[in-house]
């Protein structure tokens, strides 16, 4: 019998009993591709299913945060970095979510600490990205952060709007400052002209 030697890249977490699966033991690694950074789901195990097994646990962290898809076990961040932290998370939530309602994952939540408010984490999409052109060829560009931006998705007109949390910030002021930024913007986007 001879090994196979196999380069998953770099462990990122391991679940040492898979709840919902024979108990096996399941690892999230990470290694650099030709699209930067891959994230994928291993077992060593040679149970049958388990295959099947890992690759509802990609399609969870799908779910869950947005991921992009690589192969049947592999997810990325459509923004081309690893976030450890998030890839951790993700892949531990993952593995505890019920295979049998696969297709039905909601979105991670959080709570704020000082309101006790939930808070569902969702892909930004443009939102806070960078949006515009660049010629390498001539050596020009421009940039510009698509904060207070419209855009247009599946048929939707969409506007991303928020305030910046700093160390004296309350939730009601947060909520004031992001319907003041979004009010003379949605009044743009309804063909008002006048302040």
């Amino acid at each position: 019998m001879s090994a196979i030697r196999v380069d998953l890249g770099h462990r990122v977490e391991l679940v040492a009993m898979d709840p919902h699966y024979e108990d096996i033991a399941v690892g999230l690694y990470v290694r650099e591709s030709g699209r930067g950074p891959v994230g994928s789901v291993h077992s060593y195990s040679r149970h049958p299913g388990t295959a099947a097994r890992l690759a509802a646990i990609a399609q969870t962290m799908r779910e869950l945060g947005g991921l992009e898809a690589g192969a049947d076990v592999e997810v990325r961040f459509a923004c081309g970095t690893w976030h450890h932290a998030a890839a951790k998370r993700l892949f531990i939530e993952a593995v505890k979510h019920d295979p049998a309602t696969l297709g039905q994952a909601s979105p991670l939540q959080a709570t704020d600490a000082r309101s006790g408010q939930r808070i569902e984490v969702v892909p930004r999409g443009v939102y806070c990205g960078a949006v515009g052109w660049v010629d390498g060829d001539r050596g020009l560009g421009a940039l510009n952060v698509a904060i207070r931006t419209f855009w247009f998705d599946e048929g939707m007109i969409h506007l991303g709007t928020g305030g910046a949390i700093t160390w004296d910030s309350t939730p009601q002021g947060e909520w004031e400052e992001t319907e003041l930024k979004a009010r003379h913007l949605c009044r743009v986007a309804v063909g008002e002209t006048r302040p």
